[in-house]
């Protein structure tokens, strides 16, 4: 029924038949996704929310004439939180000794926003992007340290991002004018 309200919301260009066809498609996810074992809402909440998000996402990016700057903007911000929060909750239920993989994909939905963000020069997306990538990299760091008993990687950890300051400040300042008129682009 999705498949087919999508196809129809495409032919007609209609948003009522394309909310119906997001509506039905994630209700047959959820549906799957209540009858699978070991996949419940309490204990993967990425799958739920994450499409359901990138889906309100869209429909926002599409319709993004239609709304005002503020609610674009509201848009935009709450289904990034939704995605990322739920990538996040992800972890904390399940834990990092038992799914190591999973502070890896709320690093790719980090840099997939961060890239995002750079490219259509949307200042929420570089914001969120990249503070949940700092804390996909600060969980991988702790639970390396603390569950692997590899103390050193919080010393490695600590002079690779001291390089990286020392290295993001010298090139700031070496390319001001252009990143002052980059920023100023990207806030408006």
């Amino acid at each position: 029924a999705g498949a087919l309200y999508a196809v129809l919301a495409a032919m007609r260009r209609s948003m009522a038949l394309g909310a119906v066809a997001v509506l039905a498609l994630n209700g047959s996810l959820w549906y799957l996704l209540h009858h699978t074992p070991g996949l419940g809402l309490t204990q993967h909440p990425q799958l739920w929310f994450v499409p359901l998000a990138l889906a309100v996402l869209a429909a926002g990016h599409l319709n993004r004439g239609r709304l005002a700057a503020g609610q674009y903007l509201a848009v935009n911000y709450a289904c990034l939180m939704t995605i990322y929060l739920s990538s996040t909750a992800d972890i904390f239920l399940v834990g990092v000794a038992q799914a190591p993989w999973l502070p890896l994909v709320l690093a790719a939905l980090s840099i997939a926003g961060i890239l995002v963000g750079i490219a259509s020069r949307l200042r929420s997306f570089l914001m969120l992007g990249t503070g949940f990538l700092c804390l996909a990299l600060l969980t991988m760091i702790w639970h390396a340290a603390s569950n692997l008993g590899w103390t050193w990687a919080w010393y490695v950890s600590g002079i690779a991002l001291g390089i990286l300051i020392i290295t993001a400040f010298a090139v700031l300042e070496k390319k001001r004018g252009e990143l002052i008129a980059w920023l100023d682009e990207v806030s408006h």
